[in-house]
């Protein structure tokens, strides 16, 4: 992403401040816009995102903005979801992000031509579905995380068992994120050598069980 970049955040709790923080830090956009309908959490972290840009020299503006301004920007990071509360079902969580993505998307739009929407919030394949067909863009213009938190966490694991860095683990989650993604276990490399040690995928087989649960 260049430095002449314009980014905008559309849900800034918890991750949407994560990236912003992040953006902030490494200078990674010369202009941060921040929406959320929640004005208390969105100042907040203007605050906070400013007391970063004092303190780090950060060249990144950060400004509050409306949702038009945002689908004028060059990436915009789509966060605004709810979390999967304990009790609620996945038809109840599923149709209540559905219902919100819905209306970022309608108060956002026009989208200008060449603006990138990366979508990080669940359902997130469906999410993101959502937000292809309401938003108009080309296909290779609407980017879902997918597995790819999933992937990184797996590597993780496996590092973690064999005693290696992480970037020496070769393996990858696929699928649809949630109760239905698997492991490509058959594809799987340490260092170029096939990951085919029973004790090692009994092993993250059980941590990643685990862990699926507590991302749900």
């Amino acid at each position: 992403m260049g430095s002449a970049s314009r980014v905008a955040i559309v849900g800034v709790g918890e991750v949407g401040g994560a990236v912003a923080y992040n953006l902030t830090l490494n200078s990674m956009a010369s202009e941060l816009l921040l929406v959320d309908l929640d004005l208390s959490v969105r100042n907040a972290q203007l605050e906070d995102l400013s007391d970063v840009t004092y303190s780090t020299n950060s060249s990144t503006r950060v400004r509050p903005a409306t949702y038009h301004e945002a689908a004028q920007c060059d990436l915009v990071v789509i966060t605004a979801a709810s979390k999967h509360m304990l009790g609620q079902t996945t038809v109840d969580y599923t149709s209540r992000n559905t219902s919100m993505i819905r209306e970022v998307m309608e108060a956002m739009k026009p989208f200008r031509a060449d603006t990138i929407l990366l979508i990080v919030a669940n359902p997130v394949d469906l999410l993101t579905s959502l937000v292809k067909e309401m938003s108009g863009l080309p296909p290779s213009q609407v980017i879902g995380t997918g597995t790819a938190l999933d992937t990184y966490r797996l590597r993780g694991m496996v590092a973690s068992r064999a005693l290696v860095s992480p970037s020496a683990v070769d393996a990858f989650v696929v699928g649809r994120h949630g109760e239905e993604q698997v492991v490509a276990w058959s594809a799987a490399t340490i260092g170029a050598v096939p990951v085919d040690d029973v004790r090692i995928l009994n092993a993250i087989d059980r941590i990643w069980e685990k862990g699926l649960h507590l991302s749900e």
